[in-house]
């Protein structure tokens, strides 16, 4: 690790000096980091929190690690907070953040970058964006997740279909590719691709087809538009009409072999990596409206129950440093780097592999946001006929004549 980021130590240290006026303590501040992640994320925060502690030896950020994935997060770390025994720094992703900000449990961190005198501007605007409210940032991501499709490159090789271009249509190549890849019988069978009925990939696609999926005041659902109608037909379309999706997990039948294009997105780099699978990565393909792609991710953010926000604030500017974005970077957390200049880091860390497409990404993206209260707003949904549509149940038009209006109902208070 010394080696590799040996060059930007002097900027390290000078940050390091920046805050003298924490004095000379002589038991470090100590800070706790509370994170949802998997076994693979979690060894990339603890490397980003172990490199911190060894430059700054007067603070000490630990790491806690919440069990259960994002909802025994959430509620862990409403169950802390709201007892006034919170950690100092959480993650928490675009879903969360409305609910968090809210309550009253996050620090605006503008007043800490007016101080310091810092600029944003070397940052992905797109991404910072989405933890934006009323000219406040409250949040520093983490990396942005750009979602994409991985590819089974053996697959595409027996099967005569080109490598995926960057002018791919849903409708045109996409669609073609879907149907060349689905082939056999049994266990021999191979499908074309896996589709996601979450709003995260939905957006991608209704934005390509020029809909949205709400108002811009959050007071409404649009996807019962014409627009978004046409790209929840479309993906309908592929799933339960003409066959190209395989049934069960979309993630294991990828690893086995039996489907050539997994819709996902740049996180999972990291875990096909450790495969021996022979795959490769596709942006999203284009629309009717051109491609667009959701920008989020989880972020950084300081609790105002923090007893030392100059301290947590600290460790987020390292985050925010050129080093600890290398440091992100080369350990694949989370997705894209921040700056353009962390994207070399990210590449080195799968050698072999050709993720090039990823540097464009940012041409395409666009912030992935939520209204307040997505829980209940998901909760309706599901229950109103979109997880009948995800299942084959009923087609997208009949789903969104229901949903639409009791969602509505939501989003309203009424």
């Amino acid at each position: 690790m010394q080696r590799r980021f040996r060059g930007l130590l002097c900027s390290s240290a000078a940050l390091v000096a920046a805050w003298s006026s924490l004095g000379q303590a002589t038991e470090p501040v100590k800070l706790r980091y509370s994170v949802v992640a998997t076994p693979a994320e979690q060894a990339g925060y603890q490397a980003i929190v172990d490199r911190f502690n060894q430059l700054n030896p007067d603070v000490r950020v630990e790491l806690e690690v919440n069990a259960g994935g994002w909802s025994g997060h959430r509620e862990k770390l409403l169950a802390q907070l709201l007892s006034q025994t919170g950690p100092d720094l959480v993650r928490l992703n675009e879903d969360l953040f409305p609910e968090f900000l809210a309550a009253g449990f996050l620090r605006e961190l503008t007043p800490f970058i007016q101080r310091d005198g810092l600029t944003l501007n070397r940052y992905f605007p797109t991404a910072l964006k989405a933890y934006e409210r009323n000219g406040q940032l409250y949040g520093f991501p983490l990396g942005i997740k750009v979602n994409a499709f991985a590819y089974n490159v053996d697959l595409f090789q027996r099967y005569g279909v080109e490598k995926p271009a960057d002018s791919w249509t849903w409708e045109g190549e996409l669609r073609t590719a879907a149907r060349k890849l689905t082939q056999g019988t049994g266990p021999q069978h191979t499908f074309g691709l896996t589709v996601s009925w979450g709003l995260e990939h939905i957006a991608d696609l209704v934005w390509s087809y020029g809909g949205e999926l709400w108002s811009a005041d959050f007071r409404q659902t649009l996807l019962g538009s014409p627009a978004a109608l046409a790209a929840l037909e479309m993906q309908w379309a592929l799933q339960f009409q003409e066959g190209v999706v395989p049934p069960g997990a979309p993630l294991q039948n990828f690893l086995d072999g039996r489907v050539g294009m997994w819709m996902t997105g740049i996180w999972e780099v990291a875990r096909l990596a450790g495969t021996d699978l022979n795959w490769g990565f596709m942006l999203k393909p284009r629309g009717p409206a051109g491609r667009v792609l959701g920008v989020r991710g989880s972020a950084y953010f300081l609790t105002t129950q923090s007893r030392h926000p100059d301290a947590a604030w600290r460790f987020l500017r390292f985050v925010m440093s050129d080093e600890g974005i290398a440091v992100a970077a080369s350990n694949l957390v989370e997705g894209l780097p921040m700056t353009k200049e962390g994207f070399p880091y990210f590449v080195r860390a799968v050698p072999n592999r050709d993720l090039a497409m990823f540097a464009t990404a940012m041409n395409y993206g666009r912030p992935y946001q939520v209204p307040p209260g997505m829980q209940r707003v998901t909760e309706t949904m599901n229950a109103a006929g979109w997880t009948a549509m995800t299942r084959g149940q009923v087609a997208p038009r009949q789903a969104m004549a229901q949903m639409v209006p009791a969602v509505n109902a939501v989003l309203q208070g009424r």
